[in-house]
């Protein structure tokens, strides 16, 4: 999150793309996008990745933990509210 500007989301993006390895589209997550609304994430992935399709706005960051089987699950105890504070 922009420090200067507390006021911005961050956008999740995906693309759709072929496989290199099946030619199967698929589809792959993108980078993430600060801006104050959708329509201004789609705005400048359209003005600089064209390729980019905004999905949503990212409101929580959750981690994985690993057990001692190698099994990966949620990590609730360190996630990230993104919008916690934001509204108080």
């Amino acid at each position: 999150m922009d420090a200067t500007n507390p006021h911005l989301f961050i956008w999740a993006t995906e693309i759709k793309a072929l496989c290199p390895y099946t030619e199967e589209l698929l589809t792959w997550g993108g980078p993430q996008i600060e801006a104050l609304t959708h329509a201004d994430a789609q705005k400048w992935c359209d003005e600089n990745m064209g390729y980019l399709k905004v999905v949503g706005r990212l409101t929580m960051k959750v981690p994985t933990k690993q057990d001692e089987n190698g099994k990966h699950s949620p990590d609730w105890d360190n996630a990230v509210d993104l919008d916690e504070g934001r509204w108080n």
